[in-house]
């Protein structure tokens, strides 16, 4: 700086006159510091902090989400903030912590474990069926239109005590959007092969019926991603630890899927 800040010898330390004046512009700025230091640490070992998780649209309507807020109870100095989207995030742009979608991610550089498979059934509303009829073999699907997503060719379903049993590409709506599919079974436009789990409040309502209901199928699999460990905060790895402990537990942790860039 061109200047004595302080004089020292064996037997003292003293400041000089600039010495004085540049920590008393300072001080304020230091005792700030090691105010914001000292929060942070303790946000760590409290677990308080602001989670930002994306979650898919088909997750507003399905007891999974329920898990997520249960979260809030578990940790109550966590904030979590939701975002309903089934596009695939700019992680660092938008900030997302976390994201459960479906199928794999684009990104392969995300660290990414499997939550859970889904399970696929066929189901229509009643008034449909009355009109078109209620099929009750496979090869009368052939009469109706099978609603599905549009990220494969051909379905094959499966009934335990008979061969697999393939279901026709339709065309007539193509969408990945389990909601869009739902919507559109209940708007009478079909028989739409649907998650169990995205249908069982409808059924249970009477709103829609299940359709050769010894038959299902493997629907594509849910998956939680993230950056990097080293990219979550202790709020966010609290949150994920939980979700593949204890909130998602058809699969085990061991079992849950990771790539070569986890490093825990």
């Amino acid at each position: 700086m061109g200047t004595t800040l302080f004089f020292r010898s064996t037997k003292a330390l003293r400041c000089t006159c600039d010495g004085e004046s540049l920590y008393a512009l300072c001080k304020d700025s230091i005792d700030q510091l090691n105010i914001a230091l000292t929060s942070i640490k303790q946000e760590r070992v409290e677990l308080i902090g602001k989670v930002r998780i994306q979650l898919p649209s088909s997750f507003v309507d399905c007891s999974e989400s329920h898990s997520i807020l249960d979260l809030l109870g578990i940790y109550p100095g966590i904030r979590v903030e939701l975002l309903i989207n089934d596009q695939e995030p700019d992680f660092i742009v938008e900030g997302i912590d976390l994201l459960i979608h479906v199928g794999e991610l684009k990104n392969t550089a995300c660290v990414t474990k499997k939550l859970f498979d889904t399970e696929l059934g066929l189901f229509a509303t009643a008034k449909y069926l009355a009109l078109k009829g209620q099929p009750d073999t496979v090869d009368a699907l052939v009469a109706h239109e099978v609603l599905h997503d549009d990220s494969r060719r051909e379905y094959v379903l499966h009934n335990q005590n008979g061969p697999p049993l393939p279901v026709r590409h339709q065309e007539r709506l193509l969408t990945r959007s389990s909601l869009m599919l739902m919507q559109a079974t209940l708007n009478g436009m079909g028989i739409g092969l649907l998650p169990l789990k995205l249908a069982r409040r409808h059924l249970d309502s009477g709103a829609l019926v299940r359709v050769l209901p010894q038959l299902s199928t493997a629907g594509r699999s849910v998956y939680i991603s993230y950056l990097s460990s080293r990219s979550l905060s202790a709020c966010a790895r609290a949150v994920l630890d939980k979700t593949l402990a204890l909130a998602y537990v058809p699969l085990p942790r061991e079992a849950a899927q990771t790539t070569p860039a986890d490093n825990d």
